[in-house]
């Protein structure tokens, strides 16, 4: 009787810890919402309030997890950043930065908090040494032949 009960609290145990664990895991669609081109269309500041951002930054999450980070202007196109992201929930990602421009973020780790607004609209808020960022994003869509 006594094993029967042992045997039954540990399942219990188990189901329960393995049940918090997937709740906090991201769903397949949300790790596949990133894949894309996307811009950068407006900065926000501690308020909310939203500022435009010139057109041509561009960032380029691809299927095998890595990004790049483009700026386009009239001088032409650079990569400005690249690396690895990885998505660890429905609210949070997060960025290994392998090559910068600026040499301040090279090889830095950030955990980004992010949520779609729609599926072409991405918000995301992080802070690298120690400067919080607020960033809105659109989905770039490829023009129908």
């Amino acid at each position: 009787m006594i094993r029967i009960y042992s045997t039954l609290l540990f399942i219990t145990v188990a189901l329960f810890f393995c049940s918090s664990n997937i709740a906090t895991l991201p769903s397949k669609k949300n790790k596949d919402r990133f894949i894309g081109i996307w811009e950068l269309v407006a900065v926000e500041n501690a308020t909310g309030e939203e500022f435009p951002i010139l057109p041509g930054q561009l960032k380029i999450f691809a299927k095998d997890r890595t990004y790049r980070f483009l700026s386009i202007g009239s001088q032409g196109t650079s990569i400005r950043q690249e690396g690895t992201f990885k998505v660890h929930s429905d609210t949070l990602y997060s960025e290994e930065i392998e090559f910068a421009t600026n040499p301040i973020l090279l090889n830095l780790s950030s955990k980004i908090s992010y949520v779609f607004r729609t599926e072409d609209t991405l918000f995301i808020t992080g802070e690298v040494n120690g400067a919080v960022f607020r960033e809105k994003w659109a989905r770039v869509k490829m023009p129908s032949r």
